[in-house]
């Protein structure tokens, strides 16, 4: 679950790092939709009485749109942007076989049948178990080995941004993992 917040998160500082001339009105965008969720979810929240439709919140969240609209007003944005879509950026970028898993890891989050493809297990009298975790050490280095991809490319894009400098033990490291993953695992 967290590989795949990791991996999208991967990709919109990659797609930050990659286009400079966009940075400013891809974060006002990823700021407005924030604020659309939260406010969604405040909305949500009074429609099934759980917050009172009097609440303090919505102007406060009122004031934060109004704080990034006059923002994109000083920065001269008319319009923020989206990120890229997870599949266009993963294939953009190089990252193929870590969108496939991105995909596989929805069935995980979701409890749908594909997410329970490497915890069956059948016993010598046909019986088949599920279980909620796997003992499968290429699974377990592959979804590292996943895992650690994101978090690379994650800091190589933050270095980028910054100015920083990337340690490449840390890279080297993260291809030794890679190169660990058994082949047909992951």
């Amino acid at each position: 679950m967290i590989g795949r917040s990791l991996f999208e998160e991967s990709l919109w500082l990659r797609e930050l790092s990659d286009d400079k001339d966009r940075r400013t009105s891809l974060v006002l965008g990823w700021g407005n939709s924030s604020l659309s969720e939260k406010e969604g979810l405040i909305r949500e929240a009074i429609s099934l009485g759980l917050e009172k439709p009097d609440t303090d919140i919505l102007p406060l969240i009122a004031a934060e749109r109004e704080s990034l609209h006059a923002f994109k007003r000083k920065c001269s944005i008319d319009r923020p942007a989206a990120f890229l879509q997870p599949r266009v950026a993963a294939l953009k970028y190089g990252r193929k076989h870590d969108y496939w898993t991105y995909a596989l890891s929805h069935e995980f989050v979701h409890g749908s049948e594909p997410g329970w493809i490497f915890s069956g297990k059948k016993d010598p009298d046909g019986t088949v178990k599920f279980f909620a975790k796997s003992a499968d050490n290429g699974l377990l280095v592959a979804t590292a080995a996943y895992c650690a991809t994101s978090f690379e490319d994650a800091c190589k894009s933050a270095c980028d941004i910054f100015g920083w400098e990337f340690d490449q033990q840390f890279a080297a490291l993260v291809e030794q993992l890679r190169a660990s993953v058994p082949v047909g695992a992951g």
